[in-house]
């Protein structure tokens, strides 16, 4: 019975220790730790893939263009006092690796779509656009993969007009 207690004291600490907030290290994987893009309104696009769909969860609500969540990443960005705004997620043309990406762009909730695309081909940069945000408003982009084998790196380029 000791060797018991024991065991299960040990056990014990070993989860305890290892579970904290010091042992999940959040990341743009969940919509509360978006990353924040907003500058890039004005910088333009990097050409390059800087961020990736391989190891992400599925978590949010379901866009109205897909009928799934496989592995998205989130953005937010706050809208400056331009009209229309448009945001291109960018893959294979720019030397990464994702593929069947489903880009959705999402009111100041996180849970409400304005607007949700997806490809055509495999290979396609996907679009999302809206001419009516609000000044001063955060809002999200969420990228996503049709399915979890063509989850790869990207770019996301914002634009204003």
């Amino acid at each position: 019975m000791k060797i018991l207690s024991l065991f299960l004291i040990v056990t014990g600490l070993t989860l305890g220790g290892c579970c904290d907030e010091n042992f999940i290290n959040p990341d743009y994987d969940f919509r509360e730790y978006a990353i924040d893009i907003s500058g890039r309104m004005f910088d333009g696009c990097l050409y390059e893939p800087e961020f990736t769909t391989e190891g992400a969860t599925p978590d949010g609500e379901v866009p109205y263009c897909s009928n799934n969540r496989i592995q998205n990443r989130w953005f937010k960005f706050q809208f400056g006092d331009d009209v229309y705004f448009s945001a291109e997620v960018r893959s294979i043309s720019i030397g990464g690796t994702q593929q069947a990406t489903i880009v959705t762009l999402w009111d100041t909730d996180g849970v409400t779509a304005l607007d949700c695309n997806y490809y055509y081909g495999l290979d396609d940069d996907v679009f999302v656009s809206s001419s009516s945000l609000t000044i001063g408003n955060w809002y999200y982009i969420s990228v996503d993969v049709a399915e979890a084998q063509y989850a790869g790196t990207f770019d996301i380029c914002l634009f204003v007009d």
